[in-house]
Parts: structure tokens; sequence; C-alpha cells
């Protein structure tokens, strides 16, 4: 066994199937059911130049494959990307799609932006 191999075997997991996880849970799936929710519930509006028109021709509904699309291409930089720099991808989407499900609920719950 070289040192390289004994280096690897003692590594801690690697976060990576975590932040993923965390990212789809924010980003693919908290912004998508704030969004169709307050939509659907409260007649809130998508003002997102993409998705705006989207649901304004197929309905809400249009933001399923938009948002998987969204979440492979992410996936693709992730693979792109140095080895050094991925890890960002996945916790870029965890902090975009926390901020978005909180901008949601906060926007649709008292009529106007926090900012």
């Amino acid at each position: 066994m070289s040192y390289a191999d004994s280096r690897q075997s003692l590594e801690t997991p690697s976060l990576k199937p975590t932040l993923w996880i965390l990212a789809l849970v924010l980003f693919g799936v908290g912004d998508l059911v704030t969004t169709i929710y307050f939509i659907a519930e409260f007649g809130a509006v998508e003002t997102h130049p993409i998705g705006g028109p989207a649901i304004d021709a197929l309905g809400f509904w249009a933001l399923v494959p938009l948002k998987a699309l969204a979440v492979g291409v992410c996936y693709g930089l992730y693979r792109l990307a140095p080895r050094e720099y991925a890890i960002g991808v996945p916790i870029e989407l965890i902090l975009l799609g926390g901020y978005l499900s909180v901008w949601n609920t906060v926007v649709s719950l008292t009529g106007s932006t926090p900012f």
C-alpha cells in the first residue's frame, strides 16, 4: 500500500451526497413547492422572465421541467468544474434555494418585498 492509498482510506466520508440532497430539497423542491403553492392559493405572480411566460402559457406545472432543467445544468457544471471548485455548485443551490423559499413565503404572506 502506498502513502497515497493509506491517506485515502483515512479520509472522512464525503459531504457531496449530503450537499446534493440539501440542494435538491431546498432548490428543487422548496422553491418549486412554495412558488406553486402561493400561485395556486393566493394568486401570486411569477416574475421570472422564463417562468412567468411558461406559467401563462402552460400553467404553473410548467415550472417542474424548467426546475429539472436548471438542476441538470447545474449538475453538468458540477461535473465540468475543477474538483476543488465543484463543491461550490451544490452549496450555491442550497443557498439560492433557501433564499428563494423564504422570499416566496415572505412576499406571498405580506404582499410586499422585504427589501
